[in-house]
This record gives C-alpha cells, structure tokens and sequence, in this order.
C-alpha cells in the first residue's frame, strides 16, 4: 500500500488515497500504522476520495481507531496533496468532510505548497448539553474549562504553567464516556500578559499529546477573544510551532501555518 505521510506544525497523519488504494477496515488499519514502533508512525490517517460537490473528499481516523468529524491539520494538509497532484487549480480547495465542504487556500513556493490557511465556521459555545463553563473534578484536582464546539468538540483551560500530570489528566479527560460522552479534545493554555501572548499543549481524543490542533488553536482564540485576553488576530504558540489565528467573523477564525510533505512510502500490509 502506497501512503504519503505529511504533518501540519508536527501534527502529523498517513494519507491514503482510495482512488488506488482500498482500504477495508479504516479503523483497523488507522491503528496499525499510526502505531510509530510496529507501524508508520503518526496521529492517525486520512481517507482521500474522489467527491461530488468538492474538489477532493477526506475522511480521519485517529490513532486508536475512532473516527474524527474534522481536523484543522489534516483539511489544512489535503489542499497541499490536492494542489500537488493538479486535482484542484489556483490557490484554492474545496474539501468535503463529515460536517460539510471547508476550503482551504494554500500558499506556494518555487511550485510547493508550503503554507495552508484554513476557516473554522460556526464556532459554538458549549457543546450539546454542556454549559461554556464546565468545572469538573479529575484525581481530586478541580479544573475550570470552557466548552466549544468547532465542528468537533474541545475543552479549554488556563493553567499557570506546564506538567506531565497535566498531560495525565488531560488524556484522562478525553475520554470517551468519562466527563464527555463522545470523548473531547483538550487544549492547557498559559497566558501571558504582557505579551499577549497563548501558549498551548493539546491533548486530543483518540491520539493523546499531539504537537498541534488546527481546530484547537481556533478553540483557544475563540475562548480567549471571548474572555477579553486578545483583539481579533493572535499567534497561537504550540510545540510543533505556531499558527496565525484570525476572526473573520464573529463565529468564524481562519487559521493559517505551515504543511509540510515527510515522505512517500510503501507498506506491505500482512
């Protein structure tokens, strides 16, 4: 099986296109490869396919099997294949996903796609029937987080700085069926005044610490805007690097960074 492996600020996942690769049991094989001993390495994969009523179709499976509504990374990543590989024309890509067609307008350089920005829409504070603000308690520890729905769904916290427990309790929040019922994506936030300026770490459901979230960052902007910490544009530091968020509107926040090609590779499948 022929796969490309690619990464939005080292939130990295294996792209497969089915229009010549058939991929039987997306869940199976999402935790097979993204295993980075025994398998590939990565996040998770995405499902690239041919589309109706876009110019490319994408579908994602995190690291454990689960499928995902939409990534801010993965959409961000597909433009570059598909400008890459002449399926759509210009700067700009038209992506079909679980929740509807998002676009994606890419930056090139000497022919290559070296930056994408991407428009995360209908940003929704709360999530079903939880409040903005949720407090819960997690190995005794009490953590206040604002709850926002971004196509998928993410919890966000202030912290004064960063930990290892931190990231414990993180994955511990994530989880499916624990204070979430469909499990949820977690962003810790240090803030810095002065500066203002976000730092971020990001626990994702299905995958763990992962080193960016495109949808992340528009969830922590989002929040942050919110609670009056920033104006309209902000830099979003994380530890794969940093992404330039900025509102378009009020419920809308284009978030633009780096995409980068790893490799190409081949992999037998047994």
């Amino acid at each position: 099986m022929i796969f490309t492996k690619m990464n939005g600020l080292g939130n990295d996942y294996i792209y497969i296109d089915e229009r010549y690769e058939k991929i039987n049991d997306p869940h199976d094989i999402a935790v097979r490869l993204s295993d980075r001993r025994f398998g590939v390495g990565g996040d998770g994969i995405v499902l690239l396919n041919e589309s109706k009523i876009a110019d490319i179709s994408m579908r994602i499976f995190n690291s454990d099997g689960t499928e995902a509504e939409i990534c801010g990374n993965a959409l961000r990543c597909v433009g570059k294949y598909a400008i890459e590989h002449h399926l759509a024309t210009g700067n700009k890509v038209s992506i079909e996903t679980l929740i509807g067609v998002r676009e994606v307008t890419v930056t090139k350089k000497n022919g290559v796609v070296t930056q994408a920005s991407v428009a995360i829409e209908n940003i929704m504070s709360g999530l079903h029937d939880y409040p903005f603000c949720r407090e819960i308690e997690v190995h005794n520890k009490v953590i206040v987080g604002y709850c926002v729905d971004v196509g998928n769904p993410h919890f966000v916290t202030f912290v004064q700085d960063f930990s290892e427990e931190m990231i414990l309790l993180g994955n511990k929040i994530s989880r499916r069926d624990t204070f979430f019922t469909e499990g949820i994506n977690v962003e810790f936030v240090k803030y810095r005044e002065r500066e203002k300026e976000l730092i971020v770490r990001v626990v994702e459901r299905g995958s763990g610490e992962t080193f960016s979230c495109g949808t992340g960052a528009a969830a922590v902007t989002f929040v942050a805007h919110k609670l009056g910490l920033i104006d309209e544009k902000v830099d979003i530091k994380l530890r794969g690097g940093t992404f330039t968020c900025s509102f378009r509107n009020e419920n809308t926040i284009v978030v633009d960074g780096d995409v980068k090609e790893n490799f190409v590779g081949m992999i037998k499948m047994e």
